[in-house]
Order: C-alpha cells, then sequence, then structure tokens
C-alpha cells in the first residue's frame, strides 16, 4: 500500500533541506550518503565549488524529479550562491598574488574563471552541453563580455551576497575590507 503520509513527510524534508542549503548551511558528504541523498551530492559539491556549469547540467538532468519533489525552485536560487562562491575563490586567489590590491578585483579575472569553467564543461561532454540553450552560453564554452559579467557581479551586490562597489570605468570590483562576502544565511531573509 502506498503511504501518502510518508511522501508527504519526505517530500517535506527533502524541501527544508533544499532550503538550508540556499542558507550556507552546506552537508558534509558522510552525511549525504548516509541518508541516500545521492542526488544531492553533486549539487552540494557543485555548489561549494562555485561551479554554475555543473550545478546547472546536474539540475537540468534532475530537472522532472525535483520539481515532482517540490524541489527545483528552490535549487535553481542556488546559482545566484554559486556564482558568489566562484567569485570569493577568484577574490582570495587575486589577494593572495597581489595583497596591495586584495580588494579591487579585476572583472575580467572572474570572467576568465566562467570561461575556463565552460571550456572544461564542453571538453568534457561535448556537443550534448555545446548546443544546449537551457545551460547558457557561457557554459557551453562561449565566452561572455566583460558587461556581461559585470551584470551578474551587480545583481551580487544588489542582492546583498557581495558587499562593494563596481567601478564601471575601471572594470574593476571593489571589495568591501570588512565582510566583502556576507555569511550566506544573512542574505536570504
Amino acid at each position: 500500500m502506498y503511504d501518502i503520509a510518508g511522501c508527504l513527510s519526505w517530500n517535506t524534508e527533502l524541501q527544508t533541506f533544499a532550503v538550508q542549503l540556499l542558507l550556507g548551511k552546506v552537508p558534509k558528504d558522510s552525511l549525504l550518503l548516509q541518508y541516500e541523498l545521492n542526488d544531492y551530492r553533486g549539487i552540494v559539491k557543485a555548489f561549494r565549488a562555485g561551479n554554475i556549469q555543473q550545478l546547472n547540467e546536474i539540475l537540468q538532468m534532475n530537472q522532472k524529479k525535483h520539481i515532482k519533489m517540490g524541489t527545483f525552485l528552490i535549487l535553481e536560487k542556488l546559482k545566484i550562491g554559486a556564482y558568489r562562491n566562484l567569485l570569493k575563490k577568484v577574490a582570495l586567489i587575486h589577494k593572495q598574488q597581489e595583497p596591495a590590491k586584495g580588494n579591487q578585483v579585476k572583472i575580467v579575472l572572474l570572467q576568465q574563471a566562467l570561461s575556463w569553467l565552460g571550456k572544461l564543461l564542453s571538453f568534457l561532454f561535448g556537443d550534448a552541453c555545446r548546443y544546449n540553450v537551457y545551460i547558457g552560453r557561457a557554459f557551453a564554452g562561449e565566452d561572455l563580455d566583460l558587461d556581461e559579467v559585470e551584470c551578474i557581479i551587480a545583481n551580487l551586490i544588489y542582492k546583498k551576497y557581495v558587499k562593494g562597489y563596481l567601478s564601471h570605468s575601471q572594470r574593476t570590483l571593489v571589495l568591501s575590507k570588512q565582510q566583502p562576502f556576507p555569511p550566506l544565511s544573512t542574505v536570504h531573509h
């Protein structure tokens, strides 16, 4: 006999789990294995790494299942957090290479990171990725121009994922010296 109450409870738990991810509460891989949440292992890995391309690929691959469970729209919102995580990694590397200008990140650095990830995904998945409109230009190995990357950063600032401002004339993101990447739990209200 089909247990509707058990099904509803499981879906509610998965929705709660997805919201927790959105709030930056990322579980360890061992916990995901323990509860047999194998579909979420790739999502968590891509989110942590800031690998937007991989996150898109996983979400698209399991789209019908996540829609049925009521988690798809919540998981789609992880993309902006993944952009933030990638930008944070780029900023940390930049700060190590140029400590004097550690809070001034050239937009071209994020553009190069996105381009590299897109080309890696194209290499790994070939034409299946290249012709997939859903993934988007950057995710199909095509480069975003600086204006498009600047738009992504402007959205991150507007939505308070990043503290700082853009210098359009210098094509630079100037990060706040105090907590430029606030905890995700403080971003979503």
